[in-house]
């Protein structure tokens, strides 16, 4: 009898559908906080009979209801089945699959460009040469045996156990079964179960799990063993062990106080799950966006208001109610800040295109209005002066980001445009404050030619390390500064792209606390346009007309699934990001030097940094190690 082959992992690492099978481990050891959630993946290769078809799709695609859903095969014959066994934990289990990378993405600093390239090599700042395939898409599995879906929402509890269930995966406990080592700790109250079984299909040859693991209320720290049993339907293959070792550290991660901003599109979610904007069906599907957006500690969400609010245009009248059922979501969920915008547009060309060069930005809800003319004046003074009303009628006006217009100083072709553009954004803030005096305003932008305007600074991570001593002087006068990453910075700059490593959206974070700062925002948390489906194509159209496609995996953090919204490996290591910043802050107050020497390991700068997995993983243990003392 021979063992299954393939891969498994639990460091913060891609893994390939094509990738050269070995003998699966016997044991892995994993570290976690109280309330830490670390993941493991297993690839099985599945070597198939040739009389057995393979039913699974080579695009791991199938048309069905939702088009832009994927569907895979459940019989037995095309399923590998896992077994976990063991105490003290609660898992979620998940169906990796693997989505296409037609690009590499260029090595630009800025917007425009080859923001993406087929090179005849690798780049060096690159994990593979496109076109690849990658296990990103985590598809929820619910396992035999679970006490089903946990009931409780993030951030229920004082001890900030915070996360939720996979998007419709069971959060199972799994609780007493035979001890194989006199180390392991019993679970209070626990009672006996089941082993817990899932069966992932079969795709290409390949079964492909994700699971996750959440230590129990009231565990004792110490070290536990869970046992993953691996079963395929080959018939000279032996069921396969891997003891799941876990040394549960005596630390609790702080509730956030960093705060998170990944924009949404609710046309987006309406489009790909076949459901009316403002339905029952479109609010079920759109609190499961928002329980993934909390999985990693988001606190600030970002509504784009549309034409949809004018009622009238002779003269312009406002109506911003239909926003009530969506924003009373975000806040039930636990979200603080609600941010809100635009106020401006850059217009349009002849065209159709956006005017990205303008010197004369025009009204958000009359783009064909200049905004410093008269009429552009009347308009905005009814815009603010409903939208104040609206948000004042909710108790919403003192927990309020506004932006103007995003980006005022990028695409600014000449000192002249900036002198324009800066005029207007002045009146526009004089005018904002003048309805809504506690508001905020906040701004994607590049250097701090918008002194006076702002509340929050958001560069670029290229942006702020360029202007870096102008930022600081900014957060020094009292200002915030965040980070944002958007289809730029590229190359060996840290980002979340689908061809760098997965561990670069973790190690993101640790620059930003590197850095003090108070915040993350990026654009793409599901950004498909119209037409895309990302189980197919994961580079998108970019609809500025400056520069190529954007780069692949920039548009979004999350898949349309049948059923909702399915988490990525990119989101994953993003949350565990945030939940390493705030263990980092806690450091940093106990120990700043300790604190600034653990960073230094993995994190100078954000292009200058290791990405090695194992010694990431040293150091995060270091750091748990460090706060237990």
């Amino acid at each position: 009898m021979a063992q299954p082959t393939g891969y498994a992992t639990a460091y913060e690492e891609f893994l390939f559908p094509d990738q050269e099978p070995g003998a699966l481990p016997t044991h892995i050891d994993i570290t976690t906080a109280l309330n830490g959630r670390p993941g493991v993946q297993v690839v099985v290769a599945v070597d198939k009979p040739h009389d057995v078809e393979n039913r699974a799709h080579t695009d791991n695609h199938r048309e069905t209801e939702n088009p832009a859903g994927a569907e895979t095969p459940d019989r037995h014959d095309d399923t590998v089945r896992f077994q976990l066994t063991g105490e003290g934990f609660s898992v979620e289990w998940f169906h990796m699959i693997a989505v296409p990378v037609e690009y590499n993405t260029g090595d630009g600093q800025t917007q425009g460009g080859d923001m993406v390239t087929l090179p005849d090599a690798r780049p060096e700042y690159a994990i593979r040469k496109a076109p690849f395939k990658v296990y990103d898409c985590l598809r929820p599995i619910t396992s035999a045996g679970g006490n089903g879906r946990e009931s409780r929402r993030p951030h229920d509890s004082d001890d900030s156990r915070n996360g939720l269930s996979g998007q419709n995966s069971k959060a199972t406990p799994i609780l007493p079964s035979v001890q194989t080592d006199q180390n392991v700790h019993a679970t209070p109250n626990a009672t006996a179960q089941s082993m817990h079984t899932v069966a992932v299909p079969v795709i290409d040859d390949r079964a492909a799990l994700y699971l996750t693991l959440q230590p129990n209320p009231g565990i004792t720290p110490g070290r536990y063993r869970l046992e993953l049993t691996v079963e395929t339907s080959a018939q000279n293959n032996d069921p396969w062990s891997i003891a799941l070792d876990i040394t549960v550290v005596n630390v609790i991660i702080p509730p956030e106080r960093f705060h998170v901003s990944n924009w949404f599109s609710l046309p987006a979610i309406s489009r790909m799950h076949h459901a009316d904007m403002g339905s029952p069906r479109f609010l079920e599907v759109l609190d499961q966006y928002i329980e993934a957006m909390r999985r990693t500690r988001q606190d600030t969400f970002f509504i784009e208001i549309d034409q949809t609010c004018v009622t009238s245009r002779e003269p312009y009248t406002f109506d911003f109610e239909y926003l009530t059922p969506i924003i009373e979501r975000f806040f039930a969920a636990g979200m603080t800040t609600l941010e809100i915008g635009p106020l401006l547009s850059r217009g349009f060309k002849p065209d159709g295109m956006p005017n990205m060069l303008t010197d004369a930005f025009t009204c958000a809800m009359a783009p064909n209005v200049p905004f410093e003319s008269t009429q552009g004046y009347d308009i905005t003074t009814a815009y603010l002066a409903a939208l104040a009303a609206f948000l004042q009628r909710h108790g919403w006006q003192r927990h309020v980001l506004v932006h103007i217009h995003d980006e005022p100083d990028v695409h600014c072709p000449s000192e002249g445009v900036l002198a324009a553009r800066r005029r207007q954004y002045y009146m526009a803030v004089a005018m904002l404050k003048k309805h809504l005096p506690d508001a905020r305003v906040l701004e994607a932008i590049k250097t701090d030619s918008f002194r006076g305007g702002l509340d929050v600074w958001i560069p670029t991570t290229s942006g702020y390390e360029a202007e870096q001593r102008s930022f600081e002087r900014m957060r020094e006068l009292g200002d915030e500064v965040w980070n944002y990453v958007c289809c730029e910075p590229e190359g060996h700059w840290l980002n979340r792209f689908l061809d760098q490593k997965v561990i670069h959206s973790r190690l993101l974070f640790w620059g930003f606390e590197y850095n003090r700062l108070s915040g993350f925002l990026h654009w793409g948390f599901n950004q498909f346009p119209e037409g895309m489906n990302p189980f197919q194509a994961t580079s998108c159209h970019n609809p500025t007309g400056l520069g190529t496609n954007f780069p692949c995996g920039d548009a979004f953090i999350v898949y349309p699934g049948n059923d909702g919204p399915w988490l990525s490996m990119r989101l994953e290591a993003e949350r565990r990001g945030t939940e390493d910043l705030e263990l980092l802050r806690q450091l940093r107050e106990r120990n700043p030097e300790l604190h600034n020497r653990l960073i230094a390991q993995v994190f100078r700068s954000n292009t200058d940094y290791s990405d090695d997995e194992a010694a990431f993983d040293r150091a995060y243990r270091q750091l748990l190690g460090a706060l237990a003392e």
